[in-house]
């Protein structure tokens, strides 16, 4: 939900709070419905998303994300399959949370690139993208690893 969305919630909420304000069960209501709705704002992208399978010795790449201490921040460690000793994909950089979306700056490559990373909510498929300001952009976010691969692309929650 984005933040024009929770700001009408809590401007309804308030007028909805001022005309009923004498009674308690729906003060106590509002109050459990607002911490609820900050609650699922904090974790929406928390977890830990898969590409590839770890099964049978298949690829793989695995992204984990978690908030930080600071509001609407978020923590982004990617790890992957050993190849020849050496994790193919590795990045740990923090992001921030805009309108549903996780945008980390990244600065290793020729010129600083925003990776983008949105989450499909019903299905729980994370897509991470790259912000193109010029035609190669995308191939930023193949600097994090090995091969030819790349991070962008879709990620499955996992289960772990």
């Amino acid at each position: 939900m984005g933040a024009i969305a929770v700001g009408l919630l809590i401007t309804l909420s308030y007028f909805f709070y001022q005309r009923n304000k004498n009674t308690s069960a729906t003060r106590k209501k509002l109050v459990s419905e607002l911490i609820v709705l900050a609650k699922s704002q904090v974790s929406s992208f928390e977890g830990t998303y898969l590409s590839g399978s770890k099964e049978n010795g298949h690829f793989w790449v695995e992204i984990i994300i978690k908030p930080t201490a600071q509001q609407g921040e978020y923590q982004i460690e990617v790890k992957s399959k050993e190849l020849k000793g050496y994790a193919c994909c590795e990045l740990r950089k923090n992001g921030i949370l805009r309108n549903d979306t996780i945008f980390v700056q990244t600065t290793e490559w020729k010129r600083p690139v925003t990776m983008t990373i949105s989450k499909n909510k019903s299905s729980n498929i994370l897509t991470i993208g790259a912000i193109e300001k010029q035609n190669d952009d995308r191939f930023a976010l193949s600097y994090y690893c090995c091969g030819g691969k790349s991070l962008m692309g879709e990620y499955a929650k996992s289960n772990k």
